[in-house]
């Protein structure tokens, strides 16, 4: 299931359709005579291609993932013994430092786990999650690493290095949470469909969403006249989280439950 779903869900990223749309039309103006299909396929590329590769277009199904979540209690390490870190990928190459290994969203969860911990967390652990992947080594290992670096004590790190995406992330941190209250920490399009599988297994996370990318629009210059593979990225994000939360719902549904 994991390795089909990651063959699958590109297919449905605006890039991906853009490009079936406009070679498929390309194909049939040139050999077919289904002229009139050609077209609404190479003007549905194009439409698809043009609006998200502008801001405006992407923040628009970028912006409801990432709605603020209420504020986090007061810091407690009785209220919250526990600072997980959801891991967002990595690149595993020697040659370079291990901050450039770990995704630039998973390096933001780092970091703001590890503020979490210092500052409004004091006497918690944290937990760092992910697992190898298609890599050679696990995320949730170069994560701690990089948190030892930033001053973290190893005594207080604990890592889930055995999950693949985020169902499993979910199932393995239970075993080691519990029913506690914790803190969770990952980027703000990920956070609801994290929430949604944790409540969904009786466990009670306080959300703190780092890595927004859906920004307030700023002051008007000529570089928001001109596409850019930032705006296709967040669309991609942002559709890449709203099927796992129809798939959640989905498997919900036909176990007869309610999310």
């Amino acid at each position: 299931m994991f390795l089909m779903k990651k063959i699958i869900t590109p297919f449905f990223y605006p890039l991906t359709l853009s490009v079936l749309f406009l070679v498929g039309g390309l194909i049939l103006l040139l050999f077919t005579k289904r002229q009139r299909l050609a077209k609404c396929l190479v003007s549905a590329g194009t439409v698809i291609l043009v609006f998200f590769s502008y801001d405006p277009g992407s923040n628009l199904i970028l912006r409801p993932l990432e709605s603020p979540p209420p504020s986090l209690p007061a810091a407690s390490s009785a209220s919250a013994p526990w600072v997980v870190v959801l891991g967002h990928g990595l690149s595993v190459d020697e040659r370079i430092p291990w901050t450039a290994q770990l995704s630039s969203n998973s390096m933001v969860n780092l970091v703001e786990g590890v503020i979490l911990y210092y500052r409004q967390r004091p006497g918690s652990k944290l937990l760092l999650s992910g697992g190898k992947g298609f890599e050679k080594e696990s995320e949730a290992d170069l994560m701690s690493r990089v948190a030892v670096s930033l001053g973290v004590p190893p005594t207080d790190i604990v890592r889930e290095d055995q999950s693949r995406d985020t169902e499993e992330q979910v199932r393995l941190i239970r075993e080691r949470v519990g029913e506690n209250a914790f803190v969770l920490v990952t980027s703000a399009s990920h956070m609801p469909r994290a929430l949604l599988l944790f409540k969904n297994l009786g466990m009670k996370p306080l959300p703190a969403p780092t890595a927004h990318l859906a920004l307030a629009d700023g002051p008007l210059n000529p570089s928001k006249f001109f596409p850019k593979p930032s705006a296709l990225r967040k669309a991609e994000l942002a559709v890449h989280e709203y099927l796992g939360i129809l798939w959640i719902r989905f498997k919900s549904l036909l176990r007869g439950g309610t999310s």
